[in-house]
């Protein structure tokens, strides 16, 4: 070829020369690749401006081209050209300037709004749609209410935030201020959720969110503001809202976002039914709450986002949308490969990896059927001191620690999920790291510029908070962030910090940290699927496996598209092949150990296997307690089958037990407080009525509303019930009117303390002598921090003794509502370590 002078008069000349330097052949060749090059270009950027003229020009070009290639080119070159045709005309029909150019129809003078919306997320690299994003907004597009069941990691916030677009800002509403409700099932999403709308909505609407820590009182502005409004709340705040503002919420009420929808649906067996007694069954909460709101607004719209789990994506569209027919959304679509197996660790020899289920299929080698088995190539773990090797959950946890320093240098960001104690682990760590034969681990280099700031803040926080001594510091040193539910919220966010920006490698953390939270995990590794915590009053360990919903949750974090490098997550649950001690003491525990971890894992593996199958009939909550209730009547009082409705109509929770609200854990008394859980779901729903409608309350009119409200339930559309269950919901209905608590003043006081009743009767003992405290707190706003602090010091004292409405002591590490209030006001001090979380 010719050589090519360097100067030129214009662009022409140099196009015109450099075509002269070519031969015929290469001169096609070049002009062929030109004209691709200009064509994706303009494919590009049409793509970015949402421009359908130009890019359908350009796909005209662009199929001329293919054909062209076909017949002039060789096949390599020729396939390479068709798959740039496909990738370009999917991208044009998943680009998110369709459907909001569509869902404009309904307001064009919001056009230009969601065109900018539009143009924003392809700044964020959201720009082309997800599967299972373009069939949530179609369905939007087409209906109101709808339920979206994918994976975790799939997109379907994008769905909820244009349904909140579509019902707030679109729609026509007359001398009234639009309002949301956007349910989520943990502080940590909530957080996350609110500071995403707001970046993104919140110029157009107002955005608040209330959650566990967060406070609202009658003079926030969202209450008589005139903007389209969207609450992030709880299920427990939202039950709080509706009991102090129902009238003017359901009022405003047009749009419920349930987040994690899935939720609904409650773990069988003994723990869930204890739940219930102790008046924490977040899954009853949930199915009260809706099925409330949908029997006095049955119009309002519903989106349910949720994963695909226990087979709930079915149940949740029928109870969602009200139809017996319904269907969810994009069910079986993920938008990476999410792979579940073993970490197989054994004593002085290298791990391998077995890859067992992936996106919820057995994964085996085709013709074979044989186990798919990767060999680590790192560097075997040294021979752990006798005293770590004694105890097979340290062997264990210490094989997890080792792998994951390796896998690091293969710019993997690795979640080690602790389940239990995280105080031991970290222990167990820090010790490990300090051994002169780890000396040859890895190391960690804190980074340079910006981020050293971020880093260095971080661990200045840490020597505040926890101490130059603690194990959160000397973890952090390596490299490695922790996160657990008694860490302070700022350095838990600084933690975030270290995680989201890379700084850090390694995590270790208890779910605190990723519920429904997007961080940058390839990896997940596990060492125990189980939960171990102390029962104070009966001093005995409570041991509670992770539930599928639980794992799900968690693997969902690997690999999200977005915030990990790959398209691929992976969950590893480390198993032994054999025991780490050699002391003839521990060898028969620790094969006993080893069998219950396996064991444990082929049951998770089962369970998981089951539940992608769609199901038509899940557990429900109100079915469990109803359940639970008759059995404990049947077994623990002798009762004939045959008269258990009859003694639903008059029976009340203290005749039953002295001990009934009182947190007790002997038979009638968990009895008693089930029954007094059934009282408080009816009584809630019962006096909304009466104080919306204006209405006596009588027992007829009792019968009828909750004859509507049991059609409303998760239960009702679940399973095929049997017909006890809704005679009894409704019979005890009536009864708590007519027979349980007659006095309607006493319904509405009861009601509005947001206690069971049982509990509430109890409350009111000394409810008068807080109101005293408070009036005359009257300089409260003005004192110093002592003087502030007396006064819930005062009120604790009032709460401190009675355990159904103050504090539970140590079980299950829980306090009751009031006492997490008071506790997040005043600042509690962490009796374990000594340490003072504010």
């Amino acid at each position: 070829m010719a050589t090519i002078q360097p100067s030129f008069a214009n662009a022409a000349e140099f196009f015109n020369s450099l075509l002269d330097a070519f031969d015929d052949d290469d001169r096609v060749t070049w002009l062929f690749t030109v004209e691709l090059v200009r064509c994706l270009g303009l494919l590009a950027d049409s793509l970015r401006r949402g421009d359908d003229e130009r890019g359908g020009r350009a796909m005209e070009k662009l199929n001329a081209l293919d054909g062209m290639a076909a017949r002039v080119f060789s096949d390599d070159a020729s396939l390479l050209v068709g798959l740039l045709k496909q990738v370009a005309d999917g991208f044009r029909r998943a680009s998110i300037y369709r459907p909001l150019n569509a869902l404009s129809d309904l307001n064009p003078d919001r056009r230009s709004k969601l065109l900018a919306y539009a143009r924003g997320q392809f700044s964020r690299g959201r720009g082309i749609l997800w599967t299972s994003q373009l069939q949530g907004l179609e369905r939007l597009l087409r209906d109101s209410s709808f339920a979206l069941c994918t994976p975790t990691g799939s997109g379907k916030t994008l769905v909820a935030n244009m349904a909140l677009v579509k019902e707030l800002l679109l729609r026509g509403h007359k001398d009234v201020a639009p309002l949301a409700i956007y349910l989520v099932p943990s502080r940590a999403l909530a957080g996350e959720v609110e500071a995403k709308l707001r970046g993104e909505l919140g110029d157009e609407m107002i955005v608040t969110g209330l959650y566990g820590g967060a406070d609202w009182g009658i003079t926030d502005y969202w209450l008589s503001g005139e903007q389209p409004t969207v609450l992030i709340v709880t299920v427990e705040k939202a039950d709080a809202l509706m009991r102090y503002l129902g009238p003017l919420l359901l009022g405003r009420l047009r749009l419920v976002v349930i987040d994690e929808a899935h939720q609904v649906v409650p773990e069988g067996g003994e723990n869930t039914r204890i739940s219930f007694s102790e008046h924490r069954n977040r899954s009853l909460r949930l199915e009260s709450f809706i099925s409330r709101v949908l029997a006095r607004r049955p119009d309002v719209v519903r989106i349910a986002l949720t994963a695909v789990a226990g087979g709930a994506s079915l149940p949740v569209a029928r109870w969602v949308e009200g139809r017996p027919d319904a269907e969810a959304v994009g069910v079986r679509y993920r938008s990476t490969r999410q792979v579940i197996g073993v970490l197989e660790t054994t004593p002085n020899r290298p791990c391998r990896i077995l890859l067992d289920i992936m996106n919820g299929r057995p994964l085996y080698l085709r013709g074979e059927e044989q186990p798919v088995y990767l060999r680590l190539r790192i560097e075997q773990m040294p021979q752990l001191p006798a005293g770590m090797r004694n105890s097979l959950n340290r062997f264990n946890s210490l094989t997890v620690l080792w792998t994951a320093l390796h896998l690091v240098e293969e710019d993997q960001r690795i979640l080690i999920s602790v389940a239990q104690e995280p105080e031991q682990t970290m222990r167990w760590f820090k010790e490990a790291l300090e051994l002169p034969t780890w000396a040859t681990a890895p190391g960690f280099s804190a980074p340079d510029g910006e981020l050293r700031g971020r880093y260095d803040e971080a661990r200045a926080a840490c020597i505040d908070y926890c101490g130059v001594d603690s194990f959160e510091l000397a973890l952090l040193d390596r490299g490695i962030a922790t996160s657990h539910g008694q860490m302070p919220q700022r350095l838990r966010r600084l933690m975030t910090e270290m995680i989201e920006g890379r700084i850090c490698p390694i995590t270790v953390a208890t779910a605190t940290l990723t519920e429904g939270v997007n961080l940058p995990f390839d990896l997940i590794l596990l060492s125990s699927l189980k939960r171990r915590s102390w029962d104070a009053e009966n001093e005995q360990q409570i041991i509670t496996p992770l539930s599928t919903a639980e794992f799900r949750n968690l693997a969902g974090r690997a690999g999200r598209p977005g915030a990990a490098r790959g398209i691929e997550g992976m969950t590893l649950i480390a198993l032994p092949t054999t025991i780490s001690t050699t002391a003839d003491s521990f060898v028969g525990v620790q094969r006993r150990q080893r069998r219950d971890l396996v064991t444990d894992y082929e049951q998770l593996r089962t369970a998981l296997l089951i539940e992608e199958r769609d199901a038509d009939a899940v557990e429900s909550p109100l079915a469990m307690l109803l359940t639970a209730i008759r059995d404990r009547a049947i077994s623990v009082l002798g009762l004939p089958p045959n008269r258990f409705l009859d003694w639903l109509d008059q029976v009340l929770p203290p005749n039953i037990s002295p001990e009934a609200g009182e947190g007790a854990s002997g038979l009638r008394a968990r009895l008693a407080d089930s029954l007094d859980e059934l009282d408080g779901v009816l009584l809630a729903a019962l006096e909304e009525v009466a104080r919306a409608d204006e209405v006596s309350m009588t027992g007829a009119e009792a019968e009828a509303q909750l004859i509507e409200l049991w059609r409303r339930t998760f239960t009702a559309v679940a399973a095929a019930q049997e017909e006890w269950m809704e005679q009894a919901f409704i019979r005890r209905g009536r009864a708590v009117v007519e027979t349980v608590y007659p006095d309607a003043d006493e319904r509405r006081r009861l009601y509005q303390y947001g206690f069971s009743p049982i509990v509430g009767r109890r409350f009111e003992g000394v409810a008068p002598q807080i109101r005293v405290l408070m009036a005359a707190a009257h300089s409260y706003g003005v004192d110093d921090a002592s003087t502030r602090l007396r006064v819930f010091e005062q009120i604790g004292m009032l709460l401190s003794n009675d355990r159904g409405f103050g504090f539970r002591g140590a079980r299950h590490g829980r306090r009751s509502g009031a006492a997490r209030k008071l506790a997040g006001r005043a600042g509690m001090v962490d009796a374990s370590s000594g340490r003072r979380w504010t």
